[in-house]
């Protein structure tokens, strides 16, 4: 597998933002909110000893059913914190 800066239209790459997507719906969807995968801009990749791989992924998701795009820059294990921060309404 690659290790350092993936290739967004590559498998590797897109095999994590669809890890990001099936987590994305199961957390957060419902019969009336669906998730699907955009975009993947960019990511990295890289080796943890003991543990596996560590993912560094650039995505837009898209909202199917209400047609809304959001963009997301996070690692992927902690990809909840940024979906809320995109996800919350912001007050002022």
């Amino acid at each position: 597998m690659a290790t350092g800066e993936l290739n967004p239209n590559h498998y590797p790459a897109q095999r994590a933002a669809k890890v990001v997507q099936h987590y994305l719906n199961v957390q957060y969807g419902s019969p009336f909110r669906l998730f699907g995968l955009h975009k993947v801009h960019s990511g990295n990749a890289e080796d943890v000893a003991d543990s596996g791989r560590k993912y560094q992924l650039e995505i837009s998701v898209q909202e199917i059913i209400n047609n809304v795009r959001h963009d997301c820059s996070s690692p992927v294990g902690r990809i909840r914190a940024c979906f809320l921060q995109s996800f919350s309404p912001r007050t002022h």
